[in-house]
């Protein structure tokens, strides 16, 4: 994979200056590089080749039997060919040291049966500065970018993209940790160990990327935030655009971590699962006694400690037992996400979270829209959200959390029966055209939204205009604190409104 030209940052989240657009094309024609038809290379690697010798001069025609250990010379280019790759070695740790201008490739080649596997280390690091990691499966094997037993949090540039990394039986399926951390276009799958993970984010580990990967059938999260990091938490984390379903905890679980991205991801298929339980995946891939559960919440908000100036952007979360949970958060928004077909709470608010800004979701086809219903330690801010066909309260906040907490300008409509809020005292109204009073306020609206979704899970909806304007107006005020998190340069970006949207 020679880079994505045409890659565009998901809402809300900066480009990498490493990581995303790097090739090893940029090495073509230079002295001392060969070219065998895959670009330029200076370490073939190919078990299968009968001449193959880890002393040799590691050419297509004699190449290496084995990957590197090291590569201590800016520039190398490795390319890996053949396979499986089965390690002795329970832990290696293959240390790069390429440099801003000149840095390293560790690539896979198809030769007709897929990308190379390498397979049964319990992990496998990848350390240093300034490489890229591409086209290998790791089957039975953690990634790690680090050294044995834990994620670095000295290495830094790091890319691990276009790989598939399936079947590790007892750690998480990949570990990332140091500084300006690049996961990209990468399948993580079926690691079904115990509470293990699709990939973990270590300690002290700032500026990471974890974008555009599919994760599905992980035996915990998909992405999991550190546990017990308080002193030292993750920083600067984005996570977008990413598929992830049917795994067993959650799609994304905060523990701890500060100045947090999620944007433009689609989650589906998280259900209820209790510890000490037999529990099967839904493709039947695999049963097992877990002992870890889950409520079925696709993300999680603060279940170990109370994580700092998470932005929740634009995603689409369906099909599960819970939409978005919040247990203790500092400074939260929740913006412009698409929550429907939910089992129990789309919005649910257990503990502690001032302020937290709830801003221009479609919320629809759900039990419960947003629910504060345990500890009274909430300031929110509801605004210019789309509430349909909401079986039981639309909104349930107690008085306490309403003295200090704001509504406004929002969108209300059932298809059939009363549209049921409680906000304080709390009021009750019919689906009918005009306004509709919360908490004796008069500019929330009822009106048909018309949802329709299309089969590519694009939402058309109509807003009324004042709901739409009031949401545009209410985000626009956050962009300086968005500012102030991720620089000068970013920007939430609303979307343009299609139809109403």
């Amino acid at each position: 994979m020679a880079g994505a030209a045409a890659w565009t940052p998901p809402i809300g989240i900066p480009e990498p200056e490493f990581g995303i657009h790097d090739s090893h094309e940029r090495y073509a024609g230079e002295p001392g590089y060969r070219d065998s038809g895959h670009g330029p290379y200076t370490i073939y690697v190919d078990n299968t080749a009968p001449a193959c010798s880890d002393s040799g001069p590691a050419t297509a025609e004699e190449p290496r039997c084995s990957l590197p250990d090291s590569l201590p010379d800016p520039g190398a280019v490795v390319e890996v060919h053949g396979g499986p790759y089965v390690l002795t070695e329970a832990k290696p740790v293959l240390t790069s040291n390429g440099s801003r201008e000149r840095p390293i490739f560790i690539r896979g080649v198809d030769d007709g049966n897929g990308f190379p596997e390498i397979r049964d280390a319990s992990t496998f690091g990848f350390d240093g500065s300034y490489v890229v990691v591409e086209n290998l499966v790791f089957v039975g094997t953690s990634v790690r970018t680090g050294g044995p037993g834990r994620e670095s949090t000295g290495g830094h540039h790091i890319a691990l993209r276009n790989l598939e990394i399936r079947n590790q039986p007892d750690k998480n399926g990949s570990g990332l940790g140091g500084e300006h951390i690049v996961f990209y276009r990468n399948h993580v799958h079926h690691n079904t160990g115990d509470d293990r993970h699709g990939t973990t984010v270590a300690r002290g580990s700032s500026d990471v990327w974890i974008v555009d990967n599919y994760y599905h059938h992980n035996g915990g999260d998909a992405v999991q935030f550190c546990h017990r990091c308080r002193k030292d938490p993750p920083r600067r984390v984005f996570v977008g655009r990413n598929l992830m379903h049917s795994d067993r905890e959650n799609a994304v679980d905060l523990k701890f971590g500060k100045y947090i991205v999620i944007s433009e991801n689609t989650m589906h298929g998280y259900r209820r699962a209790r510890p000490d339980t037999e529990w099967c995946f839904d493709d039947n891939s695999y049963c097992g006694t877990f002992s870890s559960g889950s409520d079925g919440s696709a993300i999680v908000v603060g279940s170990d400690g109370a994580p700092k100036h998470p932005w929740i952007l634009y995603n689409r979360i369906y099909d599960s037992e819970q939409g978005i949970r919040i247990e203790e958060v500092r400074d939260a928004w929740i913006i412009g996400n698409t929550i429907h077909d939910i089992d129990n709470r789309a919005l649910s608010l257990q503990k502690d979270g001032d302020p937290l800004y709830i801003l221009d979701n479609v919320i629809y086809d759900v039990t419960t829209g947003i629910d504060q219903y345990w500890r009274d330690k909430f300031g929110i801010h509801v605004h210019g959200n789309v509430f349909a066909n909401v079986s039981q309260r639309a909104i349930s906040i107690n008085g306490r959390v309403a003295s200090r907490s704001t509504i406004g300008m929002n969108q209300f409509w059932n298809d059939e029966g009363d549209i049921r809020v409680h906000w304080g005292r709390g009021r009750n109204g019919r689906s009918k055209p005009g306004s509709f009073d919360v908490s004796e306020r008069d500019d929330n609206l009822v009106g048909d939204p018309a949802i329709r979704v299309a089969d590519d899970g694009s939402l058309t909806l109509h807003r009324e205009p004042q709901v739409a304007e009031h949401a545009a107006r209410m985000i626009a005020e956050q962009e300086a604190a968005f500012r102030e998190d991720f620089g000068d340069g970013a920007s939430l970006r609303r979307p343009a409104i299609v139809g109403g949207r």
